[in-house]
């Protein structure tokens, strides 16, 4: 009982992290592409789409399209989640101008690099046949070969954004953007450690790495091969994990479970060194 109470205080700031969340609203500019990200917690998400913006800015300068695009994305991360990609063409009233922006409204509870990509390049070489623009098929564009323009675009590598304050590490690693794979490496040295399709959290751990990709955890200690772990029965979670290493070879996890009628909070216990993963603390501490 007394390491229960130990965990207990450790693990206060998962009670808040969970529910004393209120909208997070992340505007950036890069160039003519203008970016509004808004969400409830601080996801990966939100440097995804700050990657996303980059891109573009260059899929615009490549295709020489000079007008402003607006990026505006609803992060779905509750329950009732919604997918939806919409088009709003506006033309200027007091010109009439056909050098109109482009502003797309983005629904998802994960992005893909390339996709919005793809999206965003239909948009600019649609713009002068509205027609396209109010009967494109979302489904069709994102299941398109990729054209030689974006394969050129993405061979430039975008290293992760440290525009957002909570989102920022400070230690030795980070990762970039290149030819659609997440390249983790270290900071100093710019070492290769790992790469990846898909990436959802990153975080730091003093002089460790920890990242996520939906269940699977990713575990890095330098000089050191990289270890993977699976995280049983999530029940498609989509919230951030808290993460908290409270000694060299201990790592907290937790997040809370959406059940029937209420949230259940669930503790796993990582020992990296050990090769061992504890799925729920409290059904061990049961046994």
């Amino acid at each position: 009982m007394a390491f229960k109470k130990l965990l207990s205080v450790v693990l206060l700031p998962i009670f808040s992290f969970s529910y004393a969340n209120k909208d997070i609203v992340v505007k950036e500019n890069y160039g003519n592409v203008n970016i509004t990200f808004v969400t409830g917690y601080y996801y990966e998400e939100i440097n995804k789409s700050l990657i996303i913006a980059q891109y573009a800015k260059e899929l615009s300068e490549k295709l020489s399209y000079k007008d402003t695009i607006h990026l505006i994305f609803f992060h779905q991360y509750g329950t009732n989640s919604v997918t939806d990609y919409s088009f709003v063409k506006q033309q200027n009233t007091e010109t009439k101008s056909k050098n109109n922006s482009i502003t797309i409204l983005l629904n998802d509870v994960r992005y893909d690099i390339v996709n919005i990509l793809k999206l965003i390049e239909y948009g600019i070489t649609h713009q002068e046949k509205p027609d396209k623009l109010n009967e494109y098929n979302t489904e069709e564009i994102f299941l398109s070969q990729i054209s030689d323009t974006l394969k050129e675009i993405l061979s430039k590598k975008i290293y992760r954004p440290e525009k957002v304050p909570e989102l920022t590490t400070r230690g030795f690693y980070t990762y970039y953007y290149l030819n659609e794979k997440y390249v983790i490496v270290n900071k100093l040295s710019n070492e290769k450690i790992y790469q990846l399709e898909k990436i959802s959290q990153f975080n730091e751990l003093k002089d460790d790495l920890i990242f996520f990709e939906g269940q699977t955890i990713y575990y890095y200690r330098k000089n050191k091969a990289i270890k993977t772990f699976k995280i049983e029965n999530l029940n498609n979670y989509s919230k951030p994990y808290y993460v908290n290493l409270i000694s060299d070879n201990k790592v907290i996890i937790g997040f809370f479970e959406p059940l029937k009628d209420n949230l259940d909070d669930r503790i796993l216990i990582l020992y990296p060194d050990s090769n061992l993963l504890i799925q729920n603390i409290d059904q061990k501490l049961l046994l």
